[in-house]
């Protein structure tokens, strides 16, 4: 009997000190993971300054030779070459390519091998068949139409607009990480208001700068052409294989995958956003990643931007991010094309931001809109999310998403 107690209590320390080992193994990896967090966040934080810093930079660059120095937005990608003498336009729901030069009425010939020579231009028209004939075989064909430029100041509320906006992203972003209180949202919103108006008091000090120098903007002649029915799977082309991959492990539908890329980067592994976000899916690594990595794959440590520039890697954690959305997050929407509107508006802005479009106010649980979601139709729910969802970008984010779905859904077998 004595052997039989003593080998118990043996047993029961055993445990005891397994247990408190492993409390104290999940203690030490908790504290890993929050001190590797707070290191990224002050690493992204210099990153968001510097490249809002550079893009502020490139703006006022090019207002020395456009009035409107437009840049890449959610309706068009727009690409100068090195000279910024021309740009192009790219709008990928409509299919059409806008080439616009600075009063220049060069041959179609010539006006192509610029483009093509040109490292960003090219890179943008590299996914066209044929490239060179086809542009040439248009612009030959096609009328040019010339634009009078006017003055940069008629063109300020643009550039303002493309700051707020930035603005408004990265409030939206803030926001896709479920576990930030109000509190802590309404005081990053405090800061990014302060900073963006200082970003906007330097812009007008450059404005007045430009406005003083007066330059003679030339006129800028703009010629439009179709994209070819085959120009959106050949951007997909290279990375195919990985999207058919995690589309038949998570069970999702390709074209969604393929659409909320496109929307996101357009297929450029590079891509990097201020938000920060990187690679084909854009993956914010403090909170898509910091979900994918714990939640999936089991790892303590969210992605570094490295790793999110490899194609293979950033597919598995965009499509994870999505898995989660649409099995853990708003598992709790019945109807499944509604809850695919839903997961493509979560992708962009948060699952709480969602719940806001359909509870009213700052109210961000998601249980309490499932009740409002599921006595919806699903038309229902997409008209609802395109009218209340709390930020513009991912009002148009959504258009943009479901259009591209379609496409895809057309055009790749």
């Amino acid at each position: 009997m004595r052997i039989l107690i003593a080998t118990t209590a043996l047993l029961v320390s055993a445990q005891l000190g397994a247990a408190d080992d492993f409390a104290a193994f999940k203690a030490a990896q908790k504290s890993e993971f929050e001190a590797f967090s707070a290191s990224y966040v002050n690493e992204y934080e210099t990153f968001r300054h510097e490249y809002l810093a550079e893009f502020d930079r490139y703006t006022q660059s090019l207002m020395l030779d456009w009035a409107d120095p437009k840049q890449t937005s959610m309706d068009e990608r727009i690409v100068y070459t090195a000279d910024r003498q021309a740009r192009i336009r790219i709008d990928d729901v409509k299919k059409t390519l806008k080439i616009e030069q600075l009063d220049k009425q060069a041959p179609a010939k010539t006006l192509v091998k610029q483009l093509l020579d040109d490292p960003s231009t090219s890179k943008e028209l590299a996914s066209i068949d044929n490239v060179e004939a086809l542009l040439v075989e248009q612009l030959e064909a096609g009328q040019s139409e010339l634009v009078t430029q006017t003055k940069v100041t008629e063109h300020r509320a643009a550039i303002v607009d493309a700051i707020l906006t930035q603005q408004q992203q990265t409030l939206s972003s803030l926001s896709r990480d479920e576990t930030i209180s109000e509190a802590d949202i309404a005081a990053e919103k405090a800061k990014l208001m302060l900073e963006t108006e200082q970003r906007i008091v330097k812009l007008d000090e450059k404005i007045a700068e430009v406005a003083k120098k007066d330059p003679k903007y030339k006129n800028i002649r703009i010629n439009q052409i179709s994209l070819p029915n085959n120009y959106l799977s050949n951007r997909v082309k290279p990375f195919m294989q990985d999207y058919q991959t995690q589309a038949s492990l998570l069970s999702m539908d390709l074209s969604l995958l393929l659409a909320i890329s496109h929307a996101e980067s357009a297929f450029d592994p590079q891509a990097q956003s201020h938000i920060p976000a990187f690679g084909l899916m854009q993956i914010v690594p403090s909170s898509a990643g910091k979900d994918v990595a714990k939640k999936l794959l089991k790892r303590s440590k969210a992605p570094s931007p490295d790793e999110l520039f490899d194609p293979k890697t950033n597919i598995e954690f965009g499509s994870g991010y999505l898995s989660i959305l649409n099995n853990r997050y708003l598992k709790g929407i019945d109807d499944p094309l509604s809850r695919k509107y839903c997961v493509i508006a979560a992708y962009n802005t948060g699952a709480g931001n969602v719940a806001r479009a359909f509870n009213g106010g700052k109210n961000r649980s998601i249980k309490a809109a499932y009740k409002h979601i599921n006595a919806l139709t699903s038309a229902q729910v997409y008209n609802q999310l395109k009218v209340n969802l709390p930020y513009s970008e991912t009002r148009k984010y959504l258009l943009k998403v479901t259009q591209l779905e379609q496409e895809y859904q057309t055009n790749i077998h």
